[in-house]
């Protein structure tokens, strides 16, 4: 057996990968871990580590979570393979970031002579989908490694600091540097060529209105629109923007608005069976998006029509 098989460790290093039975999923480094330090949230691990190499080690890597890590020192290059592709990148300045994208199989050799630290984040993909619609409507960002974005790096240097805190609402700055992450990968991408980008007919966009009318007192998902024009959510995002200047959210709850007006104007309904039948769990939650949208109160917008 060689020096490098034999250091290989293969442990228990993150809860999430303990727990899962997909014998796909692991994370495996030729590194002898000397120190980690830890903050486990609702929906992000984040870890500063030390470890310490003799060389070329192993980096075998396959999660359900997006990473990102932030090489800090001592850790001088990654030579492998990333999903299909094969590479040699730097991991020093400027080059000390590397994005994971949730399933993407690594398999390389890093090269660390001694003592090394980074700073890793595991994120779960399905949360940052669901951060906002804006971001509903891009592709995840592909898996790179070895990549400088000063916004990024500052992001991950502000992560490690609480990290190592560890204070009363670590947890939530946390995540909330983890948002601004993801942010910012996706504001490096280069920008779409939109006339590229085709329309949804005007046949699937009154299809899609349709069924927003009819279930415009539920929480219909874009996941269920998009499969009423064989779209995937992301795509039919992109392209119901493209055809109606428009997201999807915006249009429902301008359709909502609508109805809500109506009824207040023609009808003796109460406010709350208003904001239900029209969507709203709360009346709360339609005063606030009525307010904003005719800069008065539905029961100031009903008495103007007494």
């Amino acid at each position: 057996m060689t020096n490098l098989e034999q250091s290989r460790v293969r442990g228990k290093v993150m809860p999430f990968a303990d727990q899962t039975l997909d014998v796909h999923v692991y994370r495996e480094i030729g590194a002898k871990l000397t120190h980690k330090s830890e903050i486990v949230t609702k929906h992000v691990t984040a870890e500063w580590l030390q470890r310490r190499g003799q060389g070329e080690v192993v980096w075998r890597l396959r999660q359900k979570r997006h990473a990102f890590f932030f090489f800090e020192q001592g850790i001088k290059s990654f030579t492998g393979q990333v999903a299909s592709y094969c590479g040699q990148h730097s991991l020093q300045d400027p080059t000390r970031l590397a994005f994971i994208a949730a399933g993407t199989p690594i398999d390389a050799l890093v090269d660390i002579p001694g003592s090394c630290t980074y700073t890793a984040a595991f994120i779960d993909a399905d949360w940052l989908a669901n951060l906002d619609e804006e971001l509903a409507g891009f592709e995840t960002h592909r898996s790179h490694i070895g990549f400088d974005n000063s916004a990024l790096a500052m992001a991950m240097a502000q992560l490690r600091n609480e990290i190592e805190a560890n204070r009363p609402m670590s947890r939530l700055v946390i995540e909330s540097w983890t948002m601004q992450m993801w942010a910012h990968l996706h504001r490096s991408r280069p920008a779409r060529d939109t006339s590229e980008l085709l329309p949804l007919s005007a046949a699937s966009v009154r299809k899609v209105v349709a069924r927003m009318r009819e279930r415009l007192a539920e929480d219909v998902s874009i996941k269920e629109l998009a499969a009423l024009v064989r779209l995937g959510p992301r795509q039919f995002c992109r392209r119901y923007r493209a055809a109606t200047g428009k997201t999807p959210a915006r249009i429902i709850e301008a359709m909502r608005l609508d109805q809500a007006a109506m009824l207040l104007s023609t009808t003796r309904a109460s406010i709350t069976d208003i904001a239900l039948d029209c969507g709203y769990s709360q009346p709360q939650h339609l005063a606030t998006a009525f307010r904003r949208r005719f800069e008065a109160t539905p029961t100031q917008y009903r008495s103007s029509f007494e």
